[in-house]
């Protein structure tokens, strides 16, 4: 008699197949009970209680596959397509759509940062206080792989956020598995976010390592990260999910300014649109650059921190901005300390002797201090040989940068 083979048979049949087997008595789980002392009626059921599940799992597999759409057409037809404007949730450091990593170095506020651009897009206001934002249609879902859901709380209730319906309450899941790259953990996160009332267009992840290590993938691996990052397109996806926020580590060796990046497999870079890096000077300010897709090139910028409220600001300086004004006022201070007294003229090229340095700038900073009136110059119009004002006649008498303005430009 012909026997149907295991290729002939379809996905269904299959499975029923495979059912069936399993309802035949299992020898060695028997012996194992009896040894053990144990029911084995009961170890038998577990164990086929299990199989059958995993089975399911499977045959489900082989059903849910959605092709993507036909092949057809030509790229004229596809050029012809209505496109749509430029957009962006965040201007200048955010396009709708993208999946944006926010790279900072531990304790510095990647959390306090997530939560402050949770209040700008609750309540429409300007990120920072300088980015304008697009109040977008939804809400915002919120995961804490990290924080203690009493700190969340405290922080959130402390920026004072007015349009509290704009997100969901926060999904806290420290000491709570959700591997993203099992396929019921992405089944159960998709059918929660296609549940929520008026849809959801942010979905916030916080922090990319705890959540790589609940899939059990080292962050070294970009085998392992590239399985991890497809759950996440994939989850947006099929949940209709515009935007996605995701908090990352920095290594803790330090790096160069503008050479910073996140910690392990370089796959996360690759896949993400636009890199936030949130960076602090030891004990100084913080910084926040920004660069991707849709032009998105934001220079690092100044951002302040109230203790009080948790809320960030930027200032407006920009680190290459303070840098050279640090690196201006410390030149300042080494031609005035060249002077030995009040009563000593110098000419430029006994200043450039005495200081060291590149000779065009230190004759720039010489025009600006004789300008300010802080030199004095003795020659025709002003020129050299030149010797400190009264009123400035000693080291430290421009301040140092990140103090007050100086009273002469910077």
């Amino acid at each position: 008699m012909y026997s149907m083979t295991e290729d002939e048979l379809t996905p269904a049949e299959q499975m029923n197949r495979e059912l069936d087997h399993l309802e035949k008595v299992d020898p060695e789980l028997q012996e194992f009970a009896k040894l053990r002392g144990i029911d084995a009626s009961n170890l038998q059921q577990k164990v086929r209680d299990e199989e059958v599940r995993q089975a399911v799992r499977d045959y489900l597999k082989t059903i849910t596959f959605r092709p993507p759409e036909p092949l057809g057409g030509t790229l004229g037809t596809f050029l012809a397509k209505p496109l749509p404007p430029v957009q962006y949730l965040i201007e200048g450091l955010h396009g709708d759509g993208h999946n944006t990593v926010i790279t900072a170095k531990f304790k510095v506020g990647k959390s306090t940062m997530l939560f402050n651009l949770i209040k700008s897009l609750c309540d429409g206001v300007p990120f920072l206080g300088k980015f304008n934002v697009t109040q977008p249609v939804g809400r915002i879902v919120y995961l804490n792989y990290e924080m203690e859901e009493r700190d969340v709380q405290r922080d959130l209730a402390k920026l004072g956020i007015e349009n509290t319906d704009g997100m969901v309450a926060p999904v806290n899941l420290r000491g709570v598995r959700l591997p993203l790259t099992d396929d019921r953990a992405q089944e159960w996160l998709i059918e929660q976010l296609k549940g929520v009332p008026g849809g959801v267009h942010t979905l916030m992840l916080d922090t990319y390592t705890k959540a790589l290590s609940q899939c059990g993938i080292d962050e070294n691996d970009n085998s392992g990260v590239g399985q991890f990052l497809d759950a996440i397109d994939y989850v947006k996806n099929q949940a209709q999910v515009a935007n996605l926020f995701m908090t990352a580590h920095m290594g803790r060796a330090d790096h160069e300014e503008g050479e910073e990046r996140t910690r392990g497999a370089t796959r996360l870079n690759d896949w993400q649109d636009v890199g936030w890096i949130y960076t602090r000077r030891n004990g100084g300010p913080a910084f926040l650059a920004a660069s991707g897709r849709r032009g998105i090139n934001q220079e690092a910028c100044e951002i302040q921190w109230n203790p009080e409220t948790l809320e960030l600001k930027a200032t407006g300086q920009t680190r290459d901005s303070l840098n050279e004004r640090s690196r201006r006022t410390d030149l300042r201070e080494k031609i005035l300390d060249a002077f030995d007294d009040d009563i000593v003229r110098l000419s430029k090229n006994q200043i450039n002797q005495r200081v060291q340095g590149r000779k065009a700038a230190i004759n720039s900073e010489i025009d600006t201090l004789v300008k300010a009136g802080i030199l004095k110059g003795h020659g025709r119009d002003g020129g050299g040989p030149y010797s400190r004002s009264a009123g400035h006649s000693g080291p430290g008498t421009t301040p140092s940068a990140g103090g007050v303005d100086p009273p002469f430009p910077l």
